[in-house]
């Protein structure tokens, strides 16, 4: 539960802060792509190595002395699914706000859960139920909101006293 909170927090302060990088510097999204990953590789490659690569090791290389070839493509696929999953978040990235950016993720979210549940038959608990439903219709909120003050000709509110909406309007009170 903390390492889902603590990988929350990272994301969103990863997409804050390269939000703030897009917006502030002229630099290609897929640049700071590169150049975060190159960061990332340089970062993790030494605990990797004391943490893992001994295992890693053994995995590959099955008992009988043969490579696990089954186990480097599922790799390589993941890896490139990663990958193209982090080229489709930057390019959204620089086209959209932090916010919408995060809503979209959110609804990533879902959508990864309910492929988990469809395809590997993980449990259901009425907490996880909550959870999605919660999510789903925050998304759907937010969209209407941001659908009826683009219908109004303004920009969302950035604080309550700058609402541009009476009060009880934005979600057609």
């Amino acid at each position: 539960m903390i390492s889902a909170v603590l990988s929350t927090l990272f994301i969103a302060l990863q997409t804050i802060f390269s939000k703030k990088v897009l917006d502030e510097t002229d630099i290609h999204q897929f640049s700071l792509l590169l150049i975060m990953t190159r960061l990332t590789l340089l970062s993790i490659v030494p605990a990797w190595v004391y943490v893992d690569s001994s295992r890693f090791v053994s995995v590959v290389w099955n008992g009988e002395g043969f490579v696990d070839w089954h186990f480097l493509f599922v790799l390589a696929v993941s890896g490139l699914l990663n990958f193209s999953q982090n080229v489709v978040a930057f390019s959204m990235l620089s086209t959209v706000s932090s916010l919408s950016y995060s809503v979209a993720n959110s609804m990533k979210r879902i959508v990864v859960i309910s492929m988990s549940l469809l395809l590997l038959h993980n449990p259901v608990t009425i907490l996880n139920v909550t959870g999605m439903a919660i999510a789903v219709t925050g998304v759907l909120v937010y969209n209407k909101v941001k659908s009826d003050i683009k219908r109004q000709g303004s920009e969302l509110p950035v604080h309550s006293s700058d609402s541009s909406v009476p009060n009880g309007q934005i979600l057609g009170l």
